[in-house]
């Protein structure tokens, strides 16, 4: 639910039925996204904003409640890499929007793949759908 959002000390959740913000002191920091139907307030996105409003840091999360990625945007509201979690809040793989690499974490290891295609075949073959 948008109450369980973690927040800075002193910030608060303004909300209705339709979307909701986050705020310290009066000032805007984000806005929360709902999933539909939008009543329940099941969050679907927290978009964090600079100074200026800009969204710089969008945290995606899934129908258990848990932040499973978060996308950072540069000044053009472009995203440039994107990150995805455990549901205990490991980060596992990172997407680079800009340069197009993906690089994982796995049994303790750390893998870099030069395109999305790349990774998928990993994936398959690791799985032994040669």
């Amino acid at each position: 639910f948008f109450n369980q959002v973690k927040l800075p000390e002193y910030w608060e959740i303004i909300g209705d039925s339709k979307e909701a913000g986050i705020y310290d002191l009066g000032k805007k920091r984000a806005n929360i996204s709902y999933v539909e139907p939008k009543y329940r307030r099941l969050v679907k996105e927290v978009a964090w904003l600079d100074d200026k409003q800009n969204v710089r840091l969008v945290e995606h999360y899934n129908k258990y409640g848990w932040c499973y990625a978060k996308t950072s945007y540069n000044l053009r509201a472009e995203p440039i890499t994107t990150a995805y979690f455990t549901a205990s809040g490991k980060e596992v793989i990172v997407e680079n929007h800009v340069t197009k690499d993906i690089t994982l974490t796995y049994q303790g290891k750390i893998y870099n793949f030069p395109s999305k295609t790349d990774f998928v075949i990993h994936y398959l073959k690791l799985r032994n759908f040669e």
